[in-house]
């Protein structure tokens, strides 16, 4: 026997759906095209009930490396016949996670599974997904700025007229130090730095290296670095800063007249410049 529930989203889409419950698992389809997802009952570790901008959210935590699924859509009234068909048929109970609505731009971070958590008086204020962070840099002493992947999903219009905004970057700000490896003491913000970059495996580039320059001089961020070309991207390696740029968000290329030493490219936001 199966319970539905309709106009419902998954994760951050956009095209309303149906989500059926059912002792072999939950079943979500979109109403208009082909997306769908089905999860089996024997992979669900636990389930969170949340108040979120589209009235309440289902989230399903995975024993797949605490992987998440997120259904959003459900009515307040919908709560105690979710819980009820959570217990019945996954042996679970659905957790209440409340969430903080201070607007406080201080707290603390947690890891939690592969999301990192902005903790505010007890209560999760907002969430990053690891795997959406490109890039991890300490600018400053005391602030840690994380970029995010900018992939348009093949669902969206490919002009920029109505597309929804997304979040290119965040920083915090992290005072302090942190008691290291062998009793050694680092900055707190490099501690964060060298949490993210292993959580968000930053540091794992996927693909062979098309080719590589080193030691180059750049204008914007100023400073030499070692460049390589990827089929997808460009990695900019420095000795303190490293950037990934993707060939898809690169707007322009402009290749400026030489003087006896140099040959400067202009790429969208940056500038290269080649010994020659």
């Amino acid at each position: 026997m199966t319970t539905q529930f309709d106009s419902i989203y998954h994760g951050t889409g956009v095209e309303l759906g149906k989500i059926r419950f059912a002792p072999a698992g939950i079943a979500w389809k979109a109403l208009e095209g082909e997306d769908s997802i089905m999860i089996q009952a024997g992979d669900i570790k636990y389930c969170q009930w949340l108040r979120v901008s589209r009235n309440f959210q289902l989230r399903l935590i995975l024993k797949e490396n605490r992987r998440r699924e997120t259904f959003d859509g459900f009515l307040r009234e919908d709560h105690d016949k979710v819980s009820q068909l959570v217990t019945q048929h996954y042996k679970t109970q659905l957790e209440t996670k409340e969430i903080s609505v201070k607007g406080w731009n201080w707290g603390s971070t947690d890891v939690q599974g592969s999301d990192l958590a902005f903790i505010i008086s007890n209560r999760t204020a907002f969430e990053v997904p690891l795997r959406a962070v490109a890039n991890s840099n300490i600018a400053g002493r005391t602030e840690v700025s994380l970029e995010f992947n900018m992939n348009t999903p093949a669902s969206q219009p490919k002009s920029k007229k109505g597309r929804p905004d997304e979040l290119s970057e965040i920083r915090f700000y992290v005072p302090g130090t942190h008691e290291g490896d062998d009793d050694e003491e680092v900055s707190a913000a490099q501690a964060f730095h060298d949490l993210i970059k292993d959580k968000a495996d930053i540091g794992q580039v996927i693909g062979d290296v098309l080719v590589s320059f080193s030691e180059v001089n750049i204008q914007t961020p100023r400073g030499r670095y070692d460049i390589d070309m990827f089929p997808t991207f460009l990695r900019l390696r420095g000795k303190t800063y490293d950037y990934k740029i993707l060939y898809s968000s690169i707007t322009r290329l402009f290749l400026l007249s030489p003087d006896d030493l140099h040959v400067e490219m202009v790429v969208s936001f940056f500038v290269l410049c080649f010994s020659a």
